[in-house]
């Protein structure tokens, strides 16, 4: 955690506070409204402009330059948006507005209310965000209908164990590209790197540490001229004013990279890679790149 340096001011009270309680509030008795109108129509409708309005607060619609931009906004305000209104439009058709109120002003408000916050990456609290909802879903499930769940004939423990195995295998994807961990994962975007990495590769790289040693020969990710990420190899190694410093090279290159980098420019070390799985990102970046 670290400190944010907010203090609750008048000014942060009635300039943002407020208007936020009103329109939570506002927004949830609108949706309870309309959902009390047994229409399928209606109730797909109040859905989808929930999940809308909720990604447009977090990180509106518009402004996609890069593939990146919109990996992010799909990653980190839909994908949280569509599972908390799934929790909303179930709860408030089943016990009024109060529980989704509730639970939007406990999601919302500490950001305001509370000096620290949390540093983890915007990825690993989008992932956070994404669970929460379907775990409050099945919480609410087992506790208030344990009626109708007696009634009927017992279901197959194993029916747990697809959205347990796609659950863990999106946090390990969330822990990989947002390289907050040990290991991290970067799409190969050039052909520098043939025959070793070719365009389109997914590669996992694990963090460079301090005591950890610079390897001659090995692939490394570091950080360029242009603070772009690159994944080329160590060729060679030299001191230069009691600092030692790297040459590196693309195996496909027929000269080695303009001029050096130094230990604080390794990022990690490539472990092994996964072929083709990175078309689709490149795919997004050469269309929003034109």
């Amino acid at each position: 955690y670290v400190s944010t340096g907010r203090t609750l001011t008048f000014k942060l009270l009635f300039g943002a506070i407020v208007p936020i309680v009103i329109i939570i509030v506002a927004s949830e008795l609108f949706r309870r409204v309309l959902l009390s109108v047994s229409n399928k129509l209606i109730s797909v409708a109040v859905f989808i402009i929930g999940i809308s309005s909720e990604a447009m607060i977090a990180g509106g619609f518009l402004g996609f330059t890069t593939a990146y931009s919109l990996m992010d906004f799909i990653g980190i305000s839909l994908f949280p948006a569509v599972t908390a209104n799934l929790l909303f439009n179930y709860t408030s058709r089943r016990y009024g507005m109060r529980p989704a109120v509730a639970y939007r002003l406990a999601v919302t408000l500490p950001a305001y209310l509370i000096p620290i916050e949390s540093a983890l990456s915007h990825a690993i609290a989008a992932l956070a965000l994404l669970v929460m909802p379907l775990f409050l879903l099945a919480f609410i499930d087992a506790l208030y209908e344990k009626r109708k769940r007696l009634a009927r004939e017992p279901k197959s423990k194993l029916r747990f164990v697809f959205p347990s195995v796609m659950l863990v295998i999106a946090a390990l994807f969330i822990m990989l590209i947002s390289c907050q961990f040990r290991f991290g994962l970067l799409v190969i975007g050039s052909s520098s790197m043939e025959t070793e990495l070719h365009k389109g590769d997914a590669i996992i790289y694990e963090k460079h540490e301090e005591e950890d040693s610079v390897q001659l020969g090995s692939v490394a990710v570091f950080i360029g001229e242009q603070d772009e990420r690159v994944v080329h190899r160590i060729i060679d190694a030299y001191p230069i004013d009691g600092k030692t410093v790297y040459i590196t090279k693309g195996d496909a290159n027929e000269i080695p990279d303009r001029g050096y980098i130094t230990e604080e420019d390794v990022i990690g070390t490539v472990r092994f890679k996964i072929p083709y799985v990175g078309y689709p990102t490149l795919w997004l970046h050469d269309i929003f790149a034109k």
